[in-house]
């Protein structure tokens, strides 16, 4: 064995020591000269849901594995501090808008500023304005934003394409404090060296669902984004562009409106993206731009690890992160919610005997809203009936109680869910339906209920929203209804694609089980294959039991003359045993009689008939009876009156205020195959649609490939109906 070299000891010891050294930098500075990291934090569409998502009482942020509930500020306030202190590169947290709008919270807004002053507390570098941040109007939000600044809890917040009005002062207010720059259409953060430049949009379907923004407009969000990207990278050579974009993700591409953005708009890095309430599986890339959405309600976070290298932005890493109960809350922002919480019940429930989380049902299972007919729907609608009834109609006028109350999907918001007990509270009710402000005091919250009368043709345009707008629209524009029921047919042109409504409850129509409803047709006869009947022909002969209850409205039967065919004998031909009919506004020309009542049979027994406002043209006979019929003990309540013709007869038992003269076209109007009944304010178009009833002793002759398909008819049920034979599919 050799001495040891003392020397040499001493290069081994530098050499180790070079090599802690490399070691020690290397783990301080990045491998790549130029590299820097960066995380967001990112949520969207919040809505006030401070205590998350159903129902409010199972919620327990101070303890773990107890409840189902998703969401709470106070978890998500934990995840924001858990990732900044697993990171050593900045940490940015940005929210895409809509943190306005949901629960009881938002009561307080315009006083107290709740979600802004929580948001400040719980670290938000960036927020954007949503849609719903202009439900209150612009004198609402400038309250908002001047009560969070005047208590300096204010987040910086962005909108980059909101336009006010030069004409009207409604918006004032509000464009003052953008003009302090309370809100900015950028912002610019300077992190470890990199000049970051955020900018915010309200999206096009988000500007449309915004409608008390008004004065203010939205200008096109394409055009603004181009302009904040040349500003940003041009005159403030930002290293980085971020957008929080209130746009959206759709599943169909050619309407994701953050992805058009993303295609369009070159130069953005990363758009943090709400409104639509999308829970995606991950991050979506559109050439170099990365777009992100977190669901809805804090539900879930999203976690976004940049790399910046040399000008250019690279994903490291994204993670979506469950709100839920394995997150222990952050103790301070529960304190904050709790004393919130009380307020709202000190001093908005409790004069009416309320408090936030009292009791005040039960269920057995969870009210849902769906794109169909929902149990929380129909629980609405039926809602606002009673309470109408209850609390503003005249007991001693039936005409003032409420036929039919429509709600749309848009604005029911939150399931009542059952939870750990069945038990609802006051809050979760709230939930469902907690939007809007009132018109007759803007200080109060939540739209009114309004009622009015209006004709049956408008209520058929009303409905139209449902078999026409929706489908082009989507959900939100979906109808739950109560006291009525609708048939249609989708293959029909579009607006005029409901054929029948039927207004009364379930038990009204459970009495006439077998009840017919026929309206909105347009029957026209070519003059071929004449019937010995008319154009809707009923026959009770043969042991058919009558049909009970049954109305024929708003329809247009009408012959076509053709030389060698004789006219059918009726427009409305009812034979044999006729009872129980409601004929009114009707269009019926060029027929041997309008209205015939034929009974052939022993008994002679037509009785209650009744005929009003129709519009009878060129016909021998606008209302016959028989001539046994006439004469029969048996014929009684046969009323006809207030109908118009131009010049041929009315018969019945009853006759009153019938005109029969003749008159110009300003009456009727032609042209184009559209009808107009101007008297009644019916309007009705062409297209043949009747719905199914079950009985064979109802047959509609002579129009084509159309037959009945015998289809019962139940209480809720909507029935789709074959196309009119010279229509074209679509």
């Amino acid at each position: 064995m050799g001495k040891p070299n003392p020397e040499k000891g001493v290069k081994m010891k530098r050499m180790v020591l070079i090599i802690y050294a490399t070691i020690s930098i290397l783990s301080v500075y990045p491998v790549f000269a130029g590299e820097k990291k960066l995380t967001i934090v990112h949520s969207n569409d919040l809505h006030s849901h401070f205590l998350g998502a159903a129902p409010n009482i199972d919620y327990t942020p101070g303890i773990t594995g107890d409840d189902d509930t998703l969401g709470g500020w106070a978890r998500i306030a934990t995840i924001i501090k858990e990732v900044k202190s697993s990171r050593s590169n900045p940490v940015l947290v940005l929210d895409a808008g809509d943190f306005l709008m949901g629960s009881l919270f938002h009561l307080f807004g315009r006083e107290e500023a709740f979600e802004l002053r929580l948001m400040k507390e719980m670290g938000y570098d960036m927020v954007a304005l949503g849609n719903h941040e202009f439900d209150l109007k612009p004198v609402g939000l400038a309250r908002i934003l001047a009560t969070a600044n005047e208590n300096n809890a204010m987040p910086p917040l962005v909108c980059a394409n909101a336009v006010f009005s030069k004409k009207d002062d409604a918006d004032n207010t509000l464009e003052r404090l953008f003009d302090q720059g309370l809100v900015k259409p950028y912002r610019i953060l300077e992190k470890d060296g990199l000049r970051i430049g955020i900018f915010g949009l309200i999206g096009k379907d988000a500007a449309e669902v915004a409608p008390f923004a008004s004065p203010m407009h939205f200008a096109d969000p394409i055009e603004i984004a181009g302009k904040m990207v040349d500003t940003l990278r041009n005159d403030e050579k930002v290293d980085m562009v971020i957008c929080l974009s209130h746009s959206g993700l759709w599943a169909d591409k050619e309407k994701s409106e953050d992805e058009i953005l993303a295609k369009e708009v070159p130069g953005i890095d990363i758009i943090i993206s709400g409104h639509t309430h999308t829970k995606t599986a991950g991050e979506i890339q559109i050439n170099n731009t990365i777009i992100v959405q977190a669901w809805e309600y804090g539900k879930q976070v999203g976690v976004v690890d940049l790399v910046w290298h040399d000008g250019m932005v690279a994903l490291d890493r994204y993670e979506i992160i469950d709100i839920d109960d394995k997150i222990i809350g952050d103790e301070n922002i529960s304190r904050m919610i709790d004393a919130f919480e009380q307020r709202i019940t000190d001093e908005i429930l409790a004069e009416s005997g309320l408090q936030f989380g009292k009791i005040i049902s039960e269920t057995e299972f969870d009210l849902t809203i769906e794109t169909r007919e929902s149990n929380l729907g129909n629980l609405i609608a039926d809602a606002m009936s009673w309470y109408v009834n209850a609390y503003d109609s005249d007991p001693d006028d039936p005409a003032s109680r409420v036929s039919v109350a429509i709600i749309s999907n848009g604005v029911i918001r939150d399931p009542i869910v059952k939870g750990k007990e069945g038990k609802i509270a006051v809050c979760d009710v709230f939930r469902a339906i907690p939007l809007g402000i009132g018109f007759d005091n803007p200080a109060s919250m939540g739209y009114p209920l309004l009622s009015f009368y209006i004709y049956p043709a408008e209520l058929k345009k009303g409905f139209e929203i449902l078999t026409s707008i929706y489908p082009l629209k989507g959900n939100d524009y979906f109808l739950q209804f109560s006291g009525a029921r609708i048939t249609h047919n989708p293959n029909r042109m579009i607006f005029d694609r409901v054929t029948g409504i039927e207004l009364g409850n379930d038990g009204w129509i459970g009495k006439y089980a077998r009840r017919a409803l026929i309206q909105y047709n347009h029957v026209h006869h070519l003059g071929m294959l004449c019937p010995d009947g008319g154009l809707f022909y009923v026959n009770h002969q043969g042991g058919h039991k009558p049909l009970a209850n049954t109305e024929i409205s708003y329809n247009i039967w009408h012959d076509y003359p053709r030389a060698g065919f004789p006219r059918p004998h009726g427009g409305i031909y009812l034979d044999n045993m006729s009872s129980g009919y409601k004929i009114h506004h009707n269009v019926i020309w060029n027929v041997i009689s309008g209205v015939h009542m034929n009974d052939i049979s022993r008994d002679n027994n037509t009785h209650d008939v009744y005929i009003y406002h129709n519009t009878i043209i060129n016909c021998k006979h606008a209302v016959r009876l028989n001539q046994g019929q006439k004469g029969s003990i048996n014929t009684h309540d046969v009323v006809v009156m207030n109908n118009r013709s131009d010049g041929s007869e009315f018969e019945g038992i009853q006759l009153d205020h019938n005109r029969s003269d003749r008159w110009d076209s300003e009456y009727v109007d032609v042209r184009k195959r559209n009808y107009r009944l101007k008297a009644n304010s019916a309007s009705i178009d062409k297209g043949m649609v009747l719905p199914g009833i079950n009985d064979d002793a109802v047959n509609v002759p002579d129009i084509g490939a159309y037959e009945f398909n015998g289809q019962d008819w139940t209480a809720g049920a909507s029935i789709e109906v074959p196309y009119f034979p010279d229509e074209k599919r679509n």
